[in-house]
């Protein structure tokens, strides 16, 4: 009587049946997870290229004001002073921190400045040089470091 219950397989279907139940619904979570962390990640990398053009954009905006203002004291249609006090009031508004060179020390002026996003959560750095030390040189704007950082 007990050998024939061992060698019963009456049932040993339902068993396989409920294991393989379990499998299929740990692969399908894992599944699951591994897409909706996909997600999050998507969500993420599209919400920091959208500040960091955003950055850009207002960063592009910024330094074309500033070129257009040295042009303007290049044809001198305004003298360095009053140029330079044009930049530093678009800087002021622009910027949310800056710092205007000393044009009389013996250095290549550094314009230095940083902007930051909408959400106070991402920065853009931008350090520029004024070449032309001389009061009769053309100024002309170089970038030496533009960076982003969170």
């Amino acid at each position: 009587m007990v050998k024939k219950l061992l060698h019963a397989e009456r049932g040993s279907t339902s068993i396989l049946i409920v294991i393989m139940m379990v499998v299929l619904m740990v692969l399908g979570l894992a599944i699951m997870t591994t897409a909706l962390s996909n997600r999050r990640l998507s969500d993420k990398k599209i919400d920091w290229k959208t500040d960091y053009y955003a950055l850009e954009s207002k960063a592009n905006q910024t330094i074309s004001q500033i070129m257009a203002e040295i042009d303007l004291i290049n044809q001198r249609q305004q003298s360095r002073t009053d140029g330079f006090a044009k930049i530093e009031a678009l800087l002021n508004k622009t910027a949310s921190s800056y710092q205007m060179p000393d044009f009389e020390s013996a250095e290549r002026p550094r314009l230095n400045m940083t902007i930051t996003s909408q959400t106070g959560t991402k920065n853009l750095a931008i350090q520029l040089l004024i070449v032309g030390d001389d009061q009769a040189d053309a100024l002309k704007l170089e970038i030496l470091e533009y960076r982003q950082w969170q």
